[in-house]
């Protein structure tokens, strides 16, 4: 029996409804503005579109629509055709606070975030708020097992530092 059409996309659209609001959140913080977030997350699936029937062969859909996201996001990152500059777009990326309200540790986790190179950024994205395994982290980014723990727990260590340092000077 062939697949039509309608069934890859039918599959392909059930995938966007399950996956685009996370898969939107960890490309704005990785690629640092919503435009290019957006674009990144409708071309991977209109790349999944094209590949018709193989989707069907995908056994992890949601690692894999993660990788090619991340893959597409870390090629607009390295061809500069992103409009990132430097912490103020990751900020702006982020949801806006009250400037009237008090300082958050909201806030303060969105600044710290803000300052890691963006391999580091997109493991604690992964981690944190999309609640990844280091598992499928590692399936996304294509690294060993131990090498994404590792990473993690690096980053969370600059991180922390970070926010140290900030808060001293606060």
């Amino acid at each position: 029996m062939t697949a039509s059409d309608s069934d890859i996309r039918a599959t392909v659209l059930a995938w966007y409804a399950a996956y685009k609001d996370g898969l939107f959140g960890y490309l704005a913080a990785l690629l640092g503005n919503h435009a290019d977030a957006q674009d990144v997350l409708q071309g991977t699936f209109v790349d999944l579109l094209g590949k018709g029937v193989t989707v069907f062969d995908i056994r992890h859909p949601k690692t894999y629509v993660y990788r090619m996201a991340r893959y597409q996001a870390f090629s607009l990152l390295r061809n500069g055709r992103h409009v990132l500059q430097g912490d103020a777009a990751l900020l702006d990326a982020m949801p806006a606070r009250d400037e009237t309200a008090a300082y958050t540790a909201a806030d303060a986790a969105s600044w710290a975030l803000a300052q890691l190179a963006p391999v580091e950024r997109e493991l604690i994205v992964m981690k944190v708020y999309e609640e990844l395994s280091f598992k499928d982290i590692a399936r996304i980014t294509g690294s060993l097992l131990p090498t994404v723990a590792t990473r993690y727990f690096r980053a969370l260590r600059k991180m922390r530092a970070l926010l140290e340092d900030h808060n001293e000077h606060t």
